[in-house]
Formats: C-alpha cells, sequence, structure tokens
C-alpha cells in the first residue's frame, strides 16, 4: 500500500478530517491534499510529523511490507479495565483535546460539581432560595454557571466563552 493509500486509511480510522490533520499536525492543508491525494511525497520531516501525531513507525506510514500498525494505547488501556465504548470515545475525545480546550471543559465540570454539591446542602438544611431568571441566551448550562456565580466559585462565562465551549463540546460528539 502506498503512502497515500496509509495516510488516507489511518486518517479515516481514527474519524479525523483533512482541515484536523492540518490543524493539529501544522501541515497547510494544500500540501496535505497533495500528499493524500498522491501528487507529490512529502519531505522526511513531514513523514516524522504524521507519523508521531498518528503514534505509528514510518515504515508503517510508507507501507513497507512487514511494518504493522502498532496497537492503540487507549484500546489497551480500555481492554486491561474493561471499559465501555463511549468510555473510549471520551477518553479519545479528551486526549485529542489541546492544553487550553482541556482546561476549559476541566473548569466547566468542576463548576457543575460545586453546584450540584451547593444544590445539595441547600436541599439538606434550607427551604427552595431564590432562582436566577433565565434570560435571553441562557439555556439550562449556562443557568448552573451562573448559579454557581452566586457564591464564591468562578464568574458564569461571557457569551463568548460559552459559545467556544458550546463549540467545543459539538466537535468531541462528533456533531
Amino acid at each position: 500500500m502506498a503512502l497515500r493509500d496509509n495516510l488516507k486509511k489511518i486518517r479515516e480510522e481514527r474519524k479525523l478530517t483533512k482541515k484536523e490533520v492540518c490543524e493539529r499536525t501544522g501541515i497547510s492543508e494544500r500540501a496535505y491534499l497533495t500528499y493524500e491525494f498522491g501528487e507529490r511525497e512529502p519531505k522526511i520531516s513531514v513523514i516524522e510529523k504524521l507519523a508521531d501525531f498518528y503514534g505509528v513507525t514510518t515504515d508503517y506510514l510508507l507501507g513497507r511490507p512487514d511494518a504493522v500498525p502498532p496497537a492503540d494505547p487507549v484500546d489497551e488501556f480500555a481492554d486491561k479495565v474493561n471499559m465501555q465504548e463511549h468510555e473510549q470515545i471520551i477518553l479519545k475525545k479528551w486526549l485529542a483535546l489541546n492544553e487550553k480546550q482541556r482546561q476549559m471543559v476541566f473548569d466547566f465540570m468542576v463548576d457543575i460539581v460545586h453546584e450540584y454539591e451547593k444544590e445539595a446542602v441547600r436541599s439538606n438544611t434550607q427551604p427552595e432560595q431564590k432562582q436566577i431568571k433565565k434570560t435571553k441566551g441562557y439555556n439550562v448550562s449556562e443557568l448552573a454557571i451562573a448559579r454557581s456565580s452566586e457564591s464564591n466559585y468562578k464568574p458564569a462565562p461571557t457569551e463568548e466563552q460559552y459559545n467556544s465551549l458550546v463549540e467545543l463540546t459539538d466537535d468531541m460528539l462528533g456533531e
């Protein structure tokens, strides 16, 4: 199998678009397309970058007959701990995020946990307190974040921050 075929095969196996590969590797989309369509051969530095990105050997990408694809470490771990398929998907999506995106998701989850804990304490010790009015543009997730901002937790996100988080979670879910 030729390099172009292997590039397409591994990209599709990982359920990545050409654009995603380019964004994550720093290879221009125009150049990558010429590699995947077999119009040009990439430099060795590009082959190395792609092999590192996919976690495979350069021999595997080049289609050497005795090269075997390495086992996916996430799949190996998932088998070892009997992880369910949806948990594997979440783990793979998490690992595909950059540091800033991971921090945003983590902060969002921490806010949800804090809100849940606050609500549990409130329901055990006090009658229901005032509700924050739902205003134009707020949905249930934003309402939970806004409630958490009444205490010592982080302030509610700006609309721009929220929209970037929604886009991020949509991307993670493949929507």
